[in-house]
């Protein structure tokens, strides 16, 4: 194969990857605008050239072009990233952007940069689960690995099945397929609004495994 051909093949894939984040992370119709109130303390990181960052949800969301009530994957991979800084690090102690490394599973553009953002690009690596499709995902893509690259510390983590109800990924496949029912729809819509205010509003320990009540938080 000659360079030409090699080049068109490569910008072939990049765009199958986006398209296929584009399409998985897509608001279903109908999702509540409105969100609950909630309460969150930001992420407090330094940046590669130590000053201290102080990185709100908000922030977050706007740093990578969507609404806050929009996304289930910027509440998730937020809380996720604050939970393991506080299972990784001393009260008072924050890491640095290029030292904490994180192995995900979810191939959505949200999850993408939402990691980029805050922790950068080199340290986040993803693996996607067998079966994993733009139409078929499973609790498999919601598991975590995070790695202190100072001390090669790891927590290995996963959202909590409770927190998806019952018929969550059925559902959206029938909606990602284009077989749901009108009824399916509106009830996959109200699931995913509910998944998102519980990334909102919930304790850690209840939304990830390997997570004790009373953890302190990263501030």
């Amino acid at each position: 194969m000659n360079r030409r051909n090699i080049f068109l093949v490569l910008v072939l894939m990049s765009f199958c990857i986006a398209s296929f984040a584009a399409v998985v992370e897509s608001t279903p119709d109908g999702v509540r605008e409105a969100l609950p109130e909630y309460k969150l303390e930001p992420i407090l990181i330094y940046d590669e050239g130590g000053d201290l960052l102080d990185i709100t949800i908000e922030d977050l969301a706007e740093a990578t072009g969507e609404e806050l009530w929009e996304c289930v994957c910027r509440p998730c991979t937020f809380r996720v990233t604050k939970t393991a800084i506080s299972q990784l690090y001393e009260r008072g102690e924050y890491p640095t952007q290029g030292e904490l490394k994180v192995i995900y599973h979810h191939p959505s553009g949200g999850h993408r940069l939402s990691f980029n953002y805050l922790l950068t690009e080199d340290c986040c690596t993803l693996e996607m689960p067998p079966g994993t499709s733009r139409k078929k995902f499973t609790m498999e893509n919601y598991c975590y690995e995070f790695i202190r690259t100072d001390t090669g510390e790891i927590f290995k983590t996963k959202v909590k099945a409770q927190v998806f109800p019952e018929g969550f990924f059925v559902l959206r496949e029938k909606v990602k397929s284009k077989t749901a029912t009108p009824d399916e729809k509106a009830e996959f819509a109200k699931q995913w609004s509910d998944v998102r205010d519980k990334f909102l509003v919930m304790n850690s320990y209840d939304l990830f495994e390997g997570v004790e009540d009373g953890t302190y938080y990263n501030r």
